[in-house]
């Protein structure tokens, strides 16, 4: 929603329901079923997440230029293991 979208159907929803957020999507107004409203309410309200931190960065940054989890460890003078429990942090947040 936050990036403009104008509703959001679950992969439950029903032919109609899909013909109406259409024609709702059509007419901007707002085609989110009162379950998903719901949902994407409580997730705006939600405190925001930490940000990463240096090291997480540094990690997804080596991740983005292709490295493997060892590759990582090298370069960066961690254990793989660290590696691992960097990026389950960074996902996790």
């Amino acid at each position: 929603m936050e990036a403009g979208a104008t509703g959001y159907l679950l992969k439950d929803a029903t032919a109609a329901e899909l013909a109406g957020a259409v024609r709702a999507a059509r007419a901007r107004r707002d085609g989110a079923r009162p379950s998903v409203a719901e949902r994407l309410v409580s997730h705006v309200r939600r405190p925001p997440r930490e940000s990463l931190s240096a090291r997480e960065t540094e990690v997804l940054a080596q991740v983005a230029r292709g490295r493997t989890n060892a590759e990582i460890g090298r370069v960066l003078f961690i254990s793989e293991a660290t590696v691992k429990t960097h990026l389950l942090r960074a996902f996790g947040r």
